[in-house]
């Protein structure tokens, strides 16, 4: 959620949330952070992905999943 806020409060000059404490304590932009969270969300949905395909049942509740977080859809 914190990468889908990031613009709004990024506009908003709310600079009190995840990626701005994580770009301080990594010295990094928080730009860049949020492109690591964007590529750590996927290799994670790429992970479960992998690890629930080979149990049907743990698969459509891993699918379920995916479908409350919709933008995960274009994966």
């Amino acid at each position: 959620s914190d990468s889908l806020s990031f613009y709004k409060e990024e506009v908003a000059g709310d600079r009190e949330n995840y990626i701005h404490a994580r770009a301080l304590a990594e010295v990094t932009p928080p730009v860049e952070v949020l492109r690591k969270v964007a590529e750590e969300t996927l290799e994670s949905v790429r992970q479960l992905d992998t690890f629930t395909a080979d149990d049907a049942d743990l698969r459509a509740i891993w699918e379920e999943c995916k479908q409350v977080c919709s933008f995960f859809e274009f994966l």
